[in-house]
């Protein structure tokens, strides 16, 4: 069980002083030696758990993901854009140093792209379930809403996530909203 903590605690210093070292210079310019003098860890300890440090950031993207579809999941936003939309701001705002790292690179909408896809899997399911409208108006308006969503919180967080989340909430939803009951409603072209 120590064994574990420690493990635990090495890593989350690596994490942070990954983070720290990004706000400078990019993931291709970070050696094994300064991550491993920034988190005060062992060049042996770091090579126990890892390859290369964007192995480090590999695993960052992948526990932030699964926090996200956690959140999403317990916010039972099914059908929900609104909840399902403050669940993924909550995480993003809760973790803005590695999303605004992550929203400054070249991954930042790919990544939020693939949490898009898969949160969207939530949110359609609840939706169908409560229209008769044609599934693929429904999807083509759900995916031109979520290009436009997907930029907007990139530039969210490029910005310094300085609005509110309740507001940027509101936009997005009143937006996406009256184009999916367009879609439901069967007045698109």
């Amino acid at each position: 069980m120590g064994n574990d903590a420690r493990v635990k605690k090495t890593k989350q210093k690596l994490h942070d002083a990954l983070l720290g070292l990004l706000d400078k210079k990019s993931i291709s310019a970070v050696t094994v030696s300064e991550l491993c003098a920034a988190a005060q860890v062992r060049r042996s300890t770091f090579y126990t758990h890892y390859s290369i440090p964007s192995d480090v950031l590999d695993e960052l993207c992948r526990e932030h993901e699964e926090a996200a579809l956690k959140a999403i999941s317990l916010s039972d936003s099914h059908g929900d854009y609104k909840k399902m939309l403050t669940a993924i701001c909550g995480i993003m705002l809760d973790n803005s140093r590695f999303f605004s790292y992550l929203c400054k690179s070249s991954a930042g909408l790919e990544y939020l792209r693939g949490i898009a896809d898969l949160s969207n899997k939530f949110f359609l399911d609840g939706f169908f379930k409560n229209t008769s409208a044609p599934r693929d108006d429904v999807r083509f308006v759900n995916r031109f809403a979520t290009g436009g969503t997907l930029i907007l919180l990139n530039d969210w967080c490029i910005g310094g996530m300085k609005e509110p989340v309740p507001q940027l909430v509101e936009k997005l939803d009143s937006i996406t909203t009256l184009l999916l009951k367009q879609a439901a409603s069967g007045a698109l072209p």
